[in-house]
């Protein structure tokens, strides 16, 4: 900080990863719904030279995004709340709403649920819940205080879905002990196999030879799944490796990343010099044929 606004944190200033740390606060702030004025009345109320200057950080960032007209992801969030408790009558949809994936709720997330409870024929939240796990579950600890803030705030009627049959013994006694404190010991079978390579591409392979072999069994692809770690990573070679042994391959992925929308992106680039490369891109990409394009 040239200014020297930040001198409480002087010795962090020049480190690695400061800014990080401090865009994180920020977001964490603005995620609980607290605005600047607010923490400006919590130092006010509260003197200490720490509070004094982050307060002034985050008035001078917020009035920065306004005077440039930006806005943060959380920033959008309040924007969105603002609106819908402005206008009744803004987003009404007749049909239900369905929430999945979710297993925690920030104070502003939860406040546009409100609003929008009336805005829908229904409203559904779907949470992974286990009634048959004990109450001090360390599985259940996150989801207990979702599922009763969402309780409190929202007024929903609890609805338990029936249980699937687990076919995997193994992966059911995982699933059940992974999180206790004294798990039961179970003795292990050949339904979980460890596979060591020594890089990437072998790794591939041997999922991909497996994966093969399941099809060639007749086990539905839409059955078949195929996890990694860092998916941006591994893609690449799962789509090189899986046409080489003909095994089909679909993967959720970025809208960004869609062939459709970058050779959108590719067209709105071109101008103004029309570069060869993106030029000779576009003519030849099979989203833009033309009857009146010929050779």
């Amino acid at each position: 900080d040239q200014e020297g606004n930040l001198t409480t944190f002087s010795p962090l200033l020049e480190k690695p990863g400061f800014i990080t740390v401090l865009l994180d606060w920020l977001r964490e702030m603005k995620s609980q719904g607290i605005d600047p004025e607010e923490y400006q009345a919590f130092s006010v109320k509260n003197p200490s030279t720490r509070d004094t200057q982050l307060s002034e950080f985050y008035r001078r960032y917020q009035e920065y995004l306004h005077q440039k007209g930006y806005a943060d992801p959380d920033g959008r969030l309040w924007v969105a709340l603002e609106a819908l408790e402005k206008d009744p009558e803004l987003f009404i949809i007749n049909g239900p709403l369905y929430i999945l994936g979710h297993d925690q709720f920030t104070p502003v997330q939860l406040a546009i649920l409100k609003s929008l409870t009336d805005r829908f024929d229904s409203m559904t939240v779907y949470l992974h819940w286990s009634d048959d796990q004990d109450e001090d579950s360390l599985a259940l600890s996150r989801l207990r205080e979702t599922r009763t803030t969402l309780l409190n705030n929202l007024d929903l009627e609890v609805i338990t879905l029936p249980s699937h049959s687990k076919s995997n013994a193994n992966l059911s006694h995982l699933g059940d002990q992974i999180f206790r404190l004294s798990p039961e010991i179970q003795e292990s079978t050949n339904d979980l196999q460890l596979i060591e390579a020594p890089s990437r591409e072998i790794e591939v392979s041997e999922a991909l030879k497996i994966t093969k072999m399941l099809l060639q069994q007749g086990i539905s692809p839409m059955n078949i799944g195929i996890l990694a770690p860092k998916p941006d990573t591994y893609l690449p070679l799962m789509r090189t490796v899986g046409e080489e042994y003909g095994v089909p391959l679909s993967c959720d992925q970025p809208l960004k990343a869609e062939p459709l929308v970058q050779e959108l992106i590719n067209l709105l680039t071109l101008l103004p010099n029309y570069s060869w490369r993106a030029t000779f891109q576009a003519l030849r990409s099979p989203y833009n044929k033309q009857p009146w394009l010929t050779p």
